[in-house]
């Protein structure tokens, strides 16, 4: 095709035909590259939107404090044990009880020495009907309060 650098060098009908395709084909481009950019605006919104729902969640951590355990720790029967750490958990989860908790997160914020006690508190917590579990992954197993409160 020929290149036209103005409008003084159509001479014939064939000529300002081909000029009004390449022109017709530049719009469709731009307009094509328009929306693209309107899409990529649109996601770096989504982006912005997602970042600003995340630093809210993230931001206000939930207070250990009342369910951090103290520098010295009294000695408690064990018969007792298994109640009170029941209490503990159920305090510190409803601080923030849409918060998927793992076995870990818990065991850090009540100070337990073994996640592995910490894990089978809460499954039985969730035998229970006093927590949910949800699995994640084949290993990965989250604790949260239900929505619904258990029957008493």
């Amino acid at each position: 095709m020929e290149s036209f650098r103005s409008w003084s060098d159509v001479k014939t009908p064939a000529d300002a035909e081909a000029l009004r395709a390449e022109f017709d084909r530049r719009a469709r481009k731009a307009a094509a590259e328009a929306r693209m950019c309107e899409r990529m605006r649109d996601t770096a919104a989504d982006i912005l939107r997602l970042g600003k729902l995340w630093d809210e969640l993230t931001a206000n951590p939930p207070d250990l404090a009342p369910v951090l355990p103290s520098t010295a720790q009294p000695t408690q029967p064990p018969s007792s044990g298994q109640e009170s750490d029941t209490a503990v958990i159920l305090t510190l989860m409803g601080q923030a009880p849409q918060r998927l908790w793992s076995a870990e997160d818990v065991r850090a914020a009540i100070g337990a020495p073994s996640r592995r006690e910490v894990r089978q508190a809460l499954r039985d917590m969730a035998d229970q009907g006093l927590l949910q579990e949800i699995q994640r992954k084949a290993r990965h197993v989250l604790f949260r309060i239900p929505h619904t409160t258990p029957a008493t």
